[in-house]
């Protein structure tokens, strides 16, 4: 099975997704749900922060690397954490309160996590199919040969990583952390780099992704066995997330960000004191929210932007109960009216930083895939991009929302609920125009990104709906009474009948929020793990040949190789360097002589030159066909069957590897 054989890839990714933070977050005081939800996240802070740093100091990227960071971190914590609870004076406000919340039992904790971690693990192992299956997908290119550039130099930086797309080595900022995150379980496990891509998706999937969900539900609305179990059930029957992040694109960068969504809204509303299972004291929360926000950021910065509108409502709720406080305390205009000041000023840093930090407009050319109407049945339903509706899912929003609109303490979640909403349906659904531009801008105007983030926001509406039903159901049941004639004796069922009667339920909910939507998602993802004849970044053919490469090209050379046709990832899979590692690279002069005069050795002197400086003794030709379906030939690559000036190596169908000799030194 395929659990099996990617077990020490899915144990590796857990220990370091959950140690380091955990260490950190509980040297600073944090328990519970807070605890766990915020491990992950801060984890992945860790991870690419000290990427960075190992980067600046030149010091090699490691597992141990970050083992240390994270107990420096959590040593200061602790000590900051103590002295400033030495030094604080009592203040009987200040104390906990109790919560009027009704806790579950552990053991229904553990259950609520179980069930998703089962679910999305069997999944996704649905999806991939075979542990070294890849995705034949354009941005995979990309992925594999930036954690393959990793091992390499272990420049495993943010502001390094990319360097594997010029000739210089030099590149612009990228997103690293999920690359970072795969090269320590490549390191740590030993395995190669799919199967630890695999495991490390699966692990982000089935255990950050519930975590960090389930802790803003908690937040939200409490931790009371129902809400638990509903959370656990729920948050792996949606279609569009985790699932449509590791099938379209592949936009993995995207898909561990939004994973760790959730968890930063959750530690906003805790510092805006909103919610009904709130940490009370202040610096915890804004601490562990400030430990979360660069890995947010260095995992995929369009979700940290999204962190601004999706909390707004939150920020003006509080804002709203601040004044409304003032002005029965206070009598100052200054303290009064402050946060409103500070509304407005949350509210202009939005607006800059959504506008400053985005891709160029020029990049912004994806086209609206529906009608507005669309858009908006999608949206609510949470069936975008026209999946399946999940029914049950639906059904249990429509009835959070309604359950909402009645709860004045919870009312304002309906804000953040709709903000995704429009998200979704501007970029999706309206033609192209400077508003469709302003709110599309970050996500290049591609409809994939939003609706991957509907999720989020419909997961605790969906949960409110499932808890107020069953609330209804139970005061029913319980308002029903006999005459005494036909039962004289209250009759007490067992715990265990109904501990059984829950699991039952909780079964026929799974099998109802599993079928349909997700299991179309599933499918319609593992057409892009398939590896056959016909797979369009690596054919079967072609990867057989790339698995020979590494006993055929010595390590010092350079393949000749084309990004279009995954002949390129012969750096990540055969760990043989590509002269173009990927599609959109910088490269020098040499370069551009190999590619485009390589069959003009024999008059013109400056390719011999070229490839005797660059070490590109090796063409791997893949033919013409292009993963999307377009076409990039490199002249200089061509008609090499009829020339003298290249011998076949080997082959395998189609996929040729020839040996340049018509150079001296060759």
């Amino acid at each position: 099975m395929i659990y099996w054989q990617l077990a020490p890839a899915l144990i590796s990714a857990t220990l370091i997704l959950i140690v380091p933070g955990l260490v950190v977050a509980r040297s600073a005081g944090a328990r519970g749900w807070l605890l766990a939800g915020t491990a992950g996240p801060t984890s992945v802070t860790l991870i690419a922060l000290t990427a960075i740093a190992t980067g600046f100091l030149h010091l090699p990227w490691s597992v141990f690397a970050v083992v240390i960071n994270a107990i420096i971190v959590a040593v200061m914590v602790a000590v900051g954490r103590f002295h400033y609870t030495r030094r604080r004076k009592p203040n009987l406000n200040m104390r906990k309160r109790k919560s009027r919340v009704i806790e579950a039992p552990r053991l229904v904790s553990v259950m609520s996590l179980v069930v998703p971690f089962s679910l999305i693990l069997w999944r996704f192992g649905e999806i991939i199919g075979q542990p070294g299956n890849i995705s034949q997908t354009f941005d995979n290119i990309f992925h594999l040969n930036a954690i393959r550039y990793i091992e390499d130099t272990g420049r495993a930086s943010s502001l390094l990583v990319a360097g594997f797309t010029s000739s210089s080595g030099q590149a612009g900022f990228y997103p690293a952390a999920w690359h970072d995150f795969v090269s320590l379980v490549a390191q740590v496990s030993g395995t190669a780099i799919p199967e630890s891509v695999n495991a490390t998706n699966m692990i982000v999937a089935s255990v950050l992704w519930p975590l960090s969900a389930m802790l803003l539900v908690v937040t939200l609305f409490g931790s009371r066995t129902v809400t638990l179990l509903a959370s656990g059930v729920l948050v792996s029957g949606f279609a569009s997330f985790p699932y449509l992040m590791v099938d379209f694109g592949v936009l993995y960068p995207n898909f561990l960000s939004i994973a760790m969504l959730p968890a930063a809204i959750a530690l906003t509303i805790g510092v805006l004191h909103l919610g009904k299972n709130v940490e009370e004291r202040w610096t915890l929360g804004s601490g562990l929210l400030i430990a979360v926000l660069p890995g947010l950021a260095l995992a995929h910065p369009s979700t940290l932007l999204a962190l601004m509108p999706w909390t707004l409502p939150a920020v003006a709720t509080a804002t709203y109960r601040r004044v409304k406080d003032g002005a029965e305390h206070t009598d100052s205009l200054v303290q009064r009216w402050m946060p409103v000041l500070a509304l407005f000023g949350y509210t202009a840093v939005m607006v800059i930083l959504w506008k400053s930090l985005r891709p160029d407009e020029s990049m912004s050319t994806w086209e609206p895939i529906q009608s507005l109407s669309q858009a908006i049945g999608q949206a609510i339903s949470s069936a975008p991009i026209s999946g399946p509706v999940p029914w049950a899912i639906f059904m249990l929003t429509i009835a959070g929302i309604f359950a909402l609109v009645k709860d004045s303490g919870s009312r304002w979640y309906l804000g953040v609920f709709l903000v995704s909403c429009l998200a979704f349906v501007v970029v999706s659904g309206a033609n192209f125009g400077p508003l469709r531009t302003f709110v599309g801008g970050i996500w290049y105007n591609d409809p994939y990104r939003p609706a991957a983030l509907l999720p989020v926001a419909a997961l605790p509406v969906a949960v409110y709906g499932a808890t107020l039903l069953w609330d209804s159901l139970a005061k029913r049941a319980n308002s029903i009474t006999l005459p005494d004639s036909v039962l004289k004796i209250t009759v007490k069922p067992p715990k265990l009948v109904i501990g059984a009667l829950g699991v039952c339920i909780v079964l026929l909910f799974i099998g109802a929020v599993q079928r349909g939507a997700v299991t179309f998602a599933v499918s319609k993802a593992a057409q892009n793990y398939k590896l056959d004849a016909h797979s369009p970044l690596l054919s079967a053919d072609e990867w057989k040949l790339l698995s020979r490469v590494p006993n055929l090209v010595a390590p010092q050379n350079t393949l000749i190789a084309s990004p279009w046709t995954g002949a390129s990832l012969v750096y990540a899979l055969a760990d043989r360097r590509s002269l173009t590692a990927h599609v959109f690279g910088t490269y020098d002069d040499s370069t551009g002589t190999v590619l485009q005069h390589l069959d003009e050795m024999s008059s013109d002197p400056r390719v011999c030159q070229a490839v005797q400086s660059l070490q590109s003794y090796y063409v791997l030709d893949f033919g013409t066909a292009e993963v999307h379906g377009q076409s990039h030939p490199f002249p200089g690559t061509s008609g090499l069957t009829e020339s003298r000036n290249f011998d076949l190596v080997d082959s395998e169908g189609a996929a040729k590897l020839y040996r340049v000799t018509g150079c001296d030194g060759s």
